[in-house]
Order: C-alpha cells, then sequence, then structure tokens
C-alpha cells in the first residue's frame, strides 16, 4: 500500500519548519510548538532539502497528535456553540493547554 501523497506533504512541511527554526536558532520553539525532541532537531537541521523529502516520502509518519482530551473535548463544546463567546474560550482553551514537560508563561510561551 503505497505511503498516502497528502500524508507525505504534511510530513514534508513539519520537517520543513522544523529544520527552518533549528536554523534560526529557535530550538526551544521548535520543541514547543512541533513536540520535537532537542537531539532530533539537531539532526533534521543537517539534512539536505533531498533527505527530508526522502524522510516525508519513507512510510513514517514524522508528526503526532499532542492535544490532551479534556482540551479537545472542550474546544469541541465551545465550536458547536458558535458564538463570539465560544471563540474567546476556545482561544483561551488553547492558549493554557499545557504540553507535557513544558512550563509556560503567563502569555502561553514556554519556559525553558
Amino acid at each position: 500500500m503505497p505511503f498516502p501523497s497528502d500524508i507525505t506533504t504534511l510530513n514534508r512541511l513539519y520537517l520543513i519548519k522544523a529544520r527552518e527554526l533549528a536554523l534560526q536558532g529557535e530550538e526551544s520553539r521548535a520543541t514547543y510548538l512541533l513536540g520535537i525532541p532537542t537531539e532530533a532537531l539537531s539532526i533534521i537541521r543537517k539534512m539536505p532539502l533531498s533527505a527530508i523529502d526522502e524522510l516525508a516520502a519513507s512510510g513514517l509518519l514524522t508528526f503526532g497528535f499532542r492535544t490532551a482530551l479534556p482540551c479537545l473535548k472542550a474546544f469541541a463544546a465551545a465550536t458547536q456553540e458558535g458564538s463570539p463567546a465560544s471563540m474567546n474560550l476556545k482561544l483561551q482553551l488553547l492558549a493554557s493547554h499545557k504540553i507535557e514537560g513544558q512550563r509556560r508563561e503567563p502569555h502561553g510561551r514556554a519556559l525553558s
């Protein structure tokens, strides 16, 4: 069974963004936003685009779902309401979503 082209595209975009952030010296941002361990970032940073393309199409999923189930449920419930207040709630839920192992500043940035 061939690897779906849309998943290959998502893999590629994810890896390119990780590489871009690493090359810009924003490893902590890449770790926080993309969930990539620092050691993996050091490898991705050195990969040429041809290697990224090959990895993206390899059949390995390079990204994963990280939203906590309670946050997802609250977000879905707020989405169904469709009011401006529900949009505010959605933004608050997303801003407060804590990634395991990360401490956050009040405005949502990860602390080192």
